[in-house]
């Protein structure tokens, strides 16, 4: 996967990009490390038939080996956020290589830089029922963008908040959570002085 930059993408706990390389034999190897919840690294390498699928390959092996859900039928109410937001990544990605998919690679690449820089950092090791609409709000005011500038420092928030809603979306029709999305009750202004009068 390449942005638009040329460079290559990495998913949220790898260590290095995800670059495919052609064999001598025509098929494509990515052969990259990764760290699991423990902090243990596993190095780990496979080849398919193409550039997407050996990107695939490699994300269901590492998640599988790093003992993260790598199935919905593993997802609870104590699953932390990163596990869910891995595997709703992996899955996107898959429909965005799929033939006739409607998800763009684009697409994709920016959740990828998002979830990466503002969401997993602060978030990721929050399991899905700690999660809470005051706890959201306060972590989309302390957002901040890189030339200040108010429209687009809100405009950072609410794709940051729009693409938790989702990943919290999944969650709910996999059966991990009930209710109503905490991302949903959201405000869409995140001033911090709005956040402060609705604690």
């Amino acid at each position: 996967m390449m942005r638009n930059g040329g460079r290559p993408q990495r998913l949220p706990g790898t260590h290095g990009a995800l670059v495919p390389k052609k064999t001598a034999t025509g098929r494509w190897r990515v052969d990259a490390r990764g760290s699991d919840s423990d902090g243990r690294e596993h190095r780990i390498q496979v080849t398919e038939d193409s550039p997407a699928a050996a990107i695939t390959a490699w994300a269901r092996k590492f998640y599988s080996n790093s003992g993260r859900a790598d199935s919905v039928t593993d997802l609870t109410a104590n699953t932390l956020f990163e596990t869910v937001a891995r595997l709703w990544v992996t899955l996107r990605m898959e429909e965005a290589h799929a033939p006739g998919g409607r998800v763009r690679v684009q697409t994709v690449e920016q959740d990828l830089r998002l979830l990466r820089v503002d969401v997993v950092p602060v978030i990721g090791q929050l399991r899905l029922r700690d999660l809470t609409t005051p706890l959201l709000e306060q972590w989309l005011a302390s957002i901040r963008g890189a030339d200040g500038a108010e429209h687009s420092l809100n405009d950072k928030r609410r794709k940051c908040r729009s693409l938790v809603k989702r990943i919290l979306d999944y969650a709910i029709r996999m059966g991990a959570i009930e209710g109503v999305n905490v991302a949903e009750r959201t405000t869409e202004v995140f001033s911090p002085a709005r956040v402060a009068c609705r604690a």
